[in-house]
């Protein structure tokens, strides 16, 4: 049954001012009882109820009928305040009713007979007898003491319509009940219950009744939680609560970075409470690989193949360092605002990034998509896009921009572009080595001599003693580690060698020396093998005992 009609049934079962018995069964989490309270309080406020009084009894962990009946006692309201928690406050009006009708005469029994427990075992079952035309709601039903049987909780809810008059609403997930408690409830079903409903709401309608605000984060997240297909009301409440914390935090940023915590919360606080999510092995060890083709779909399980499906359609890649803090925060219960704000400024500056590389691509097009005699639009455009986009541009596009502006005959502009690029360029010494260059060195000789001339302007601050270890170690080196090495001394390589001891001496040695040793070496690079021959050769000449050590390495 649709939501729609649903609530159409229990709107109408609330105005009935005639006793009946109403079933609501559904999955736990749909939002059974969140429904049935929003309808009541609808009702309440258009003062639609039929009966003066309403009760709600969770029924979770009760054991015996008396206690149910205490339950009933104890929390009932009046109408007006139906959907409201009962109080201390209605628990002594609905004492003080009893007590009126019991006389003053029995008040003064009650209170000074020490026989009774505080007057409770006399008083319920005279309360008891004192309810009528009240509105009923048990919930839980499946959660019940063992010891309350389905078929006395029946006969209970059969006497209140029949002698008290009153209106009950059972609601329970009919699933749940033992093999039991089900053949019990079908049977006693059929001769109690007037109509039931089975509550079985679309992923939109548990949106649209969980979300009902009207702010960015609500409309957004009305369109998340309905494209995982979320149907638990309390998952969407925790992603409402969560999602609401996250935008307060990043309330400062771009809304697209507001909107990507939101898109990101929603997804992780359902990752962290449904059974039906993709695991967070599966997103932090395969996600990323089975994404690019790294993992062929057979390798894959059925369920991770869903999964898989399911991210694309979410648009979910895997998790970066942002989605990181907000997983975090999640699992802990709280978020470090500072590590946040700093992970969603690095995403807006990627963000805007992305736009001046948009831009400078945008520049280019003027070259590229037609035959028009535009010369100048197009160096004024790209030149434009270039400074403005200076910390997106790559090498290659670098120099692709300077031999254009070349071909054209603009040596000034691409003379003036190359040193403002130099000049302004944010980059490490790896983006300025030629020998790793991801499309390919450049190949206008003014940007390579101006890339080597950067790149040689780099101090290399890491322990040349660090830099042999880890070659020993890593069994290779890059092009950094040679170009440090090859600046090394004679007496740099003696203070080395000195210095070290232990294993890591012989490691040092030998990976110095190998530099003259391994074939395709370059002839700069096979330089360092020279040069530490040269120290070596300095300590055996300081003793007979160094030149024997010595002698392990080279001949003296």
């Amino acid at each position: 049954m649709s939501l729609a009609l649903v609530k159409a049934e229990l709107l109408k079962f609330l105005a009935d001012k005639s006793p009946g018995v109403f079933c609501l069964t559904g999955e736990w989490g749909v939002g059974k009882t969140y429904a049935w309270n929003a309808l009541l309080k609808q009702a309440r406020e258009a003062n639609s109820i039929g009966y003066k009084r309403y009760a709600y009894v969770s029924l979770f962990g009760i054991d015996s009928l008396d206690g149910a009946r205490s339950a009933i006692f104890e929390n009932t309201v009046a109408s007006k305040d139906a959907g409201k928690s009962a109080s201390l406050e209605t628990l002594q009006n609905n004492t003080n009713f009893v007590l009126k009708t019991l006389g003053r005469k029995s008040l003064g029994f009650l209170q000074n007979n020490p026989v009774t427990e505080g007057y409770s075992k006399i008083i319920n079952p005279i309360a008891h007898l004192l309810v009528t035309e009240t509105v009923i709601c048990f919930d839980d039903i499946e959660r019940r003491g063992s010891n309350l049987a389905i078929r006395d909780l029946f006969g209970l809810i059969s006497s209140l319509r029949e002698q008290k008059s009153c209106k009950s609403l059972v609601i329970l997930n009919r699933n749940e009940l033992s093999e039991e408690d089900r053949v019990d409830f079908d049977k006693y079903l059929e001769k109690t219950v007037d109509a039931l409903v089975e509550f079985d709401p679309s992923a939109q309608e548990c949106a649209e009744v969980a979300l009902e605000g009207n702010s960015r984060v609500h409309i957004q997240l009305r369109k998340e939680c309905v494209r995982l297909g979320i149907r638990n009301i309390r998952i969407i409440k925790r992603i409402e609560r969560a999602s609401n914390e996250i935008e307060g935090i990043l309330k400062d940023f771009e809304e697209r970075v507001r909107h990507q915590g939101t898109h990101t919360t929603a997804f992780l606080v359902w990752q962290t409470l449904s059974t039906d999510a993709p695991s967070l092995e599966f997103l932090e060890q395969k996600r990323s690989r089975a994404r690019f083709g790294m993992i062929n779909a057979d390798d894959l399980s059925v369920e991770e193949r869903r999964w898989n499906s399911l991210l694309n359609d979410y648009d979910f890649g895997e998790i970066d360092p942002f989605d990181r803090v907000i997983l975090d925060g999640i699992s802990k219960g709280y978020f470090d605002k500072e590590r946040l704000r700093a992970e969603a400024q690095t995403l807006q500056d990627k963000l805007r990034s992305q736009d001046r590389e948009g831009e400078f691509h945008d520049a280019w097009e003027l070259f590229h998509n037609s035959f028009d005699p535009n010369e100048a639009e197009i160096v004024a455009a790209i030149s434009a896009a270039f400074r403005n986009t200076i910390n997106s541009i790559s090498a290659n596009n670098l120099d692709g921009t300077i031999r254009l502006l070349k071909d054209l005959g603009r040596t000034r502009v691409a003379k003036e572009l190359l040193a403002y690029f130099m000049a302004n360029r944010i980059a490490d010494r790896d983006f300025f080595d030629l020998s790793h260059q991801p499309l390919g060195a450049p190949k206008d000789p003014d940007v390579v001599a101006a890339f080597q001339q950067k790149f040689n302007s780099f101090r290399d601050s890491r322990d040349p003693k660090d830099v042999l270890i880890k070659i020993a170690k890593n069994n290779g080196w890059s092009n950094e580690d040679t170009a440090l090495l090859r600046s090394l001394s004679v007496d740099d390589f003696y203070k080395i060698f000195k210095s070290t001891k232990g294993t890591d001496l012989d490691r040092v040695v030998r990976v110095a020396l190998d530099f003259g040793r391994i074939g395709g070496i370059k002839a700069e690079d096979a330089k360092i093998a020279q040069v530490a021959t040269d120290a070596l050769v300095r300590i055996g000449k300081e003793s007979r005992l160094n030149a024997r050590r010595v002698g392990k390495y080279i001949a003296l």
